[in-house]
């Protein structure tokens, strides 16, 4: 079947051939190929239709494009001999289908602007599968019962949600006795004696790591994982763990790239940050404490290992004198992209700003603020080789002691939350000729703190809507345009501020996920009627002047404000206009 969608209206094609089934079970659909999906939301169905209730004589329908593995599980769970029919792609007209519900709603972004992808998967339902498989291992004398093995779980061969130093992190684990397995190269069976044989697992959050339900209870799970909280932590959590095992996650450092769902974005962790891990939990196993943070809310966020030297000494918290080293900074002539194992190897951003403050080797130095940190880092990689070097290289020696109050940090994050939707999304929306929607939102009243976004959640909400009206889609536009409207400079902006805004509620996060694919849309309406890359530019340089303001705000400021001083960021010198071409020229 084919469809073609506009806005009122669709056209579909229908094929005439249908492949006809008297009976099915459905055991096909969205995903059936994905391994985690396949293992959480069809393999429980099997539950059902092992049930004296389910008729006899019913075949299993699955899809005909899946791999062998998932079929090996079918198997394995079936205790009614079931036949297994694979289906074409092509219609399929049933006399009788039989449906088991999935064991729990998974949802994927269903409030627009607010990714969301979790669940809490129902404990009964994943310890009777657990014990079948695991019961059905033992018959097919799989199990070799070793309880100390260490894996370290392979992702290379996908390219989404990528663990992009994989091969650092799998070299720094060796030595600590671990192994590299591949999942996709072995049997399904051969997967549960791996996780059943082991005392310590650690691998990205991906589908692979599902099979940690078949750990033991002693096991002990490292989860790596990008920085985005669009991510279903409470779904691994709540199948692993099951069955006993306990899954301890570590958020690295996310590679956003434009259009790629944040669920999906490739990351980096630091390899001294899972050795860390690996020996937190050991010391866990051998004093029973718990490591890492415990969760006090609902919606609290992920467990993260403290940052520390080898010698265990430093502490991000402690924030002393920060001073500029000039020899130092005098050997800093370039900086590169990414994280680095040591000052030999090169340094990033940020790392050359711990380097230039004397702190311990470092990409999260304790001497900077973390907005700007997180600002400038991103920024950083994400410029080409010669603007990393004109652009963030002469700001390194000025992070350094920008650190300051909690008060004063967020009066940084706002800063980046006004640029972002009275410069940043105006500047598409004259590019887009949507000047009267583009002056009403650069006129509205300065965001002075994240909070105040909540008024404009509506405006947000509308300037997106209107941008898209009548629009080609991101998708039909192409990489071009989601490059220059989600440029470096946005996704520096955006990493600056993306935790504050989850932590004020869904309302706030809704507005700035408007905010950017409001400026998103309308470089898609300017696109081929307008060059996009002069606004692009001139929001490259706006972007500098933005982190200037945010080094030059301190707390004197704040108290001057408190004591009814003027908002210096409320100064039309602070805010210019985004000048386009014509504009440039004249």
């Amino acid at each position: 079947m084919t469809a073609a969608f506009g806005a009122g209206r669709a056209i579909v094609e229908v094929p005439e051939d249908e492949h006809e089934i008297e009976a099915g079970l459905m055991m096909f659909g969205f995903q059936s190929r994905n391994y985690g999906h396949w293992l959480l939301e069809f393999v429980p169905r099997m539950l059902c239709y092992n049930d004296p209730r389910c008729p006899e004589g019913i075949s299993l329908c699955i899809d005909d494009h899946m791999p062998g593995s998932h079929e090996e599980i079918l198997r394995l769970l079936d205790t009614r001999d079931r036949l297994v029919i694979k289906l074409p792609p092509k219609p399929v007209a049933f006399g009788l289908l039989g449906m088991a519900p999935v064991p729990a709603f998974f949802p994927f972004d269903m409030k627009p602007g607010r990714p969301f992808y979790d669940t809490v998967w129902p404990a009964d339902v994943f310890a009777a599968v657990r014990q079948r498989i695991l019961d059905r291992a033992r018959e097919c004398g799989i199990l070799s019962g070793r309880t100390d093995r260490r894996l370290f779980i392979s992702r290379k061969a996908f390219s989404q949600r990528a663990l992009v130093n994989e091969a650092e992190i799998a070299e720094r684990l060796r030595p600590l006795g671990f192994e590299i397995i591949y999942p996709e190269t072995m049997s399904f069976l051969e997967q549960v004696e791996a996780f059943h044989s082991a005392a310590l697992v650690v691998g990205s959050s991906s589908s692979a790591l599902c099979n940690a339900l078949f750990c033991r209870p002693a096991s002990r799970i490292i989860g790596l994982i990008h920085e985005e909280l669009s991510f279903n932590f409470r779904g691994y959590t709540s199948c692993i763990e099951v069955g006993g095992a306990r899954i301890l996650f570590l958020r690295g450092r996310t590679l956003p790239r434009p259009g790629v769902h944040a669920f999906h974005v490739s990351y980096t962790v630091d390899p001294e940050q899972v050795a860390a891990a690996v020996a937190a939990l050991e010391t866990e196993v051998a004093t029973g404490k718990p490591a890492g943070f415990a969760v006090q809310v609902a919606d609290d966020r992920p467990i993260r290992v403290p940052d520390r030297d080898p010698a265990g000494s430093w502490k991000a918290e402690t924030v002393g004198a920060a001073r500029v080293d000039p020899d130092r900074l005098a050997r800093v002539r370039t900086l590169a992209a990414g994280w680095h194992a040591g000052a030999e190897a090169g340094l990033c951003a940020l790392e050359a700003v711990a380097y230039v403050a004397g702190e311990p080797h470092s990409d999260q130095p304790a001497c900077a603020s973390p907005s700007l940190a997180a600002f400038i880092g991103t920024w950083s990689d994400r410029l080409s080789q010669d603007a990393r070097d004109a652009l963030i290289l002469p700001l390194v020696p000025r992070l350094v002691g920008t650190r300051g109050s909690e008060a004063l940090e967020r009066r940084r994050v706002a800063l980046v939350v006004d640029w972002l939707v009275r410069t940043h999304v105006p500047a598409w929306f004259r590019l887009a000729k949507l000047n009267v929607e583009a002056d009403e939102l650069a006129n509205r009243p300065v965001v002075a703190d994240v909070a105040d976004l909540a008024a404009w959640f509506d405006h947000l909400k509308w300037a997106r809507k209107r941008a898209a009206v009548a629009n080609p889609t991101l998708r039909q536009t192409g990489t071009g345009v989601r490059a220059a409207a989600w440029d470096a400079a946005h996704q520096a902006a955006w990493a600056a501020i993306r935790d504050d805004l989850d932590a004020a509620g869904s309302r706030i996060f809704a507005a700035g996920w408007d905010a950017a694919y409001a400026a998103a849309y309308a470089a898609a309406r300017a696109w081929g009627k307008a060059p996009l890359e002069p606004t692009r530019r001139a929001l490259q340089e706006s972007a500098l002047a933005l982190v200037e303001r945010m080094i030059g705000t301190r707390e004197t400021d704040l108290r001057e404000l408190g004591s009814g001083g003027a908002d210096p960021s409320s100064d039309a010198a602070a805010h210019p206009p985004v000048r386009h071409d014509a504009e440039a020229q004249a």
